[in-house]
């Protein structure tokens, strides 16, 4: 019977490193460097004026749309981080003074997946972008 447990056990330790061996390819794998292109439009609602309307590239471990901003030095992304995720405070140095009174950053996609899926677009920090994807960013005053 000891011996049973014995063979028991090193089944069960090697189902387990076989496992996490296989996570830890998963993991190494989504951590790959890949270039994406978005196309990025930006206005500023309050002032009536497009700020930006164009084709950005970036190249990273990209895989949200934070991920992307990030990245996007051109762009002069400023985010916090809160309990309900990350929230876009400023771009193109136009900032949410009071979060609470606004103007407010919000941003939208007529092709992203998730997006069109779901009727609207999740926190930066869990929206997953592909390559053309098209994001208009709206900083304005009402919802």
């Amino acid at each position: 019977m000891n011996k049973m447990w014995k063979i028991f056990l090193i089944i069960c330790f090697l189902c387990v490193s076989g496992c996490m061996k296989k996570d830890e390819k998963i993991v190494k794998s989504d951590q790959k460097e890949r270039e994406i292109t978005l196309h990025i439009q930006v206005i500023h609602e309050v002032e009536k004026k497009e700020l930006m309307n164009k084709d950005i590239t970036v190249k990273g471990n990209i895989h949200t749309l934070e991920d992307f901003l990030q990245h996007a030095d051109e762009l002069a992304v400023e985010t916090t981080k809160g309990q309900y995720g990350t929230t876009l405070m400023g771009m193109l140095g136009v900032r949410t003074e009071d979060f609470k009174k606004g103007p407010w950053w919000l941003y939208d996609s007529d092709n992203n997946t998730s997006c069109k899926e779901k009727g609207q677009c999740d926190a930066i920090d869990i929206l997953q972008v592909n390559d053309q994807d098209q994001f208009t960013f709206h900083f304005t005053s009402s919802f």
